[in-house]
């Protein structure tokens, strides 16, 4: 039995381990000195405010006090960490759209959990003055128990951020054997199965982070992170906001989503999706760009699949289209490099 399980603990990144053994100290010390390991490492806002610890902005994300939390979070960043970094058969024998590495998970997980923080102490901070004004006198010294010295921590905003690389790197495959839950899916389950824990065990102090860590790890993937091929952001049709969520509700979600996108996009928040198009480069005069998509084996696999009244290939089709615009985008600036190149040659030449 006992051996079974071992496989799961070799070839562990490094990063993993160090996260582990920090994770692993802060437990075990939270039943020796629990008072003072939450002062120094929980995100408490009044000790952020007046004493200036603004470590803890990170530092909470890292400490786990609950026995069952801290086993599934070393679990999750184990089998993660192996998949993310490692590629490990553990979960996916398939090849990723987006390799990573350890720079990227580590920034990842740095962007992640200071997001978190940072989100979470503006929240606390808002929610104890606009309620303050709004309830009565009698509540007062409620609300700054609950809002101001409350204990936030976990590493739940990351592993939420684990399962949306999941959606992003193999949608369609079942990326945890143990599950019958395909990539795209996870993401959903796990917030609907986090939030309704946080409330049934009334840790509701875990949902800020379980909230903000899923929007910030969808934003930071969808357009901020720099991939392999030195373009930023996922834009794929297959990674928008509304299929996170079951088809029942995307069509709500996606009217808002859009909303809000095209607010952020004109106060410069958000970049401008990137459009896969055949026309998109039409004005290059040397010719060089060849319409991949419309004549490709892409173009032909797409038209196949979507005779088939199926979703999942639709979702494979878009991504497929993404990397095929990716790689015109590619040769497109390699080709005026070369160009720009061969002006200065000529230049000195003269």
């Amino acid at each position: 039995m006992i051996k079974s399980f071992l496989p799961l603990f070799q070839n562990v990144p490094i990063i993993a381990k160090v996260i582990i053994f920090i994770q692993t100290c802060l437990f075990l010390l939270s039943f020796i000195i629990n008072d003072t390991i939450h002062h120094y490492f929980s995100l408490i806002p009044q000790n952020t405010l007046t004493k200036f610890f603004l470590h803890n902005l990170i530092t909470s994300s890292l400490l786990e006090t609950e026995p069952f939390s801290f086993i599934f979070t070393i679990l999750s960043v184990i089998i993660t960490s192996k998949w993310i970094i490692n590629k490990n058969i553990l979960l996916s024998q398939q090849p990723q759209t987006n390799v990573w590495n350890t720079n990227m998970y580590l920034w990842f997980l740095f962007v992640v959990t200071l997001s978190c923080g940072i989100l979470t102490l503006i929240f606390a901070i808002l929610s104890f003055f606009i309620l303050s004004n709004i309830l009565s006198i009698s509540v007062y010294d409620e609300l700054v128990k609950v809002l101001l010295y409350s204990r936030f921590h976990g590493f739940h905003g990351c592993i939420i951020g684990f399962t949306l690389i999941m959606k992003q790197q193999v949608p369609e495959e079942f990326p945890l054997q143990f599950l019958q839950i395909r990539g795209r899916d996870v993401p959903f389950v796990a917030l609907v199965i986090s939030i309704v824990l946080s409330i049934i065990t009334l840790q509701f102090t875990d949902l800020p982070f379980i909230i903000f860590g899923f929007l910030v790890s969808y934003i930071y993937l969808r357009f901020y992170q720099t991939r392999d091929d030195g373009l930023k952001g996922d834009h794929s049709d297959s990674f928008a906001f509304h299929t996170l969520f079951p088809e029942l509700i995307q069509t709500p979600i996606r009217i808002i989503s859009s909303l809000i996108y095209s607010i952020c996009k004109r106060f410069k928040i958000v970049g401008e999706l990137r459009r896969i198009s055949s026309n998109d480069n039409n004005n290059d005069k040397d010719g060089l760009v060849i319409d991949i998509i419309s004549s490709s084996p892409i173009s032909e696999s797409t038209t196949t699949t979507s005779s088939s009244n199926s979703t999942t290939s639709t979702m494979v089709t878009n991504k497929r289209r993404e990397l095929a615009i990716q790689e015109l985008d590619k040769r497109l600036s390699q080709h005026q490099q070369q160009q720009e190149e061969q002006i200065n040659t000529n230049n000195n030449n003269i």
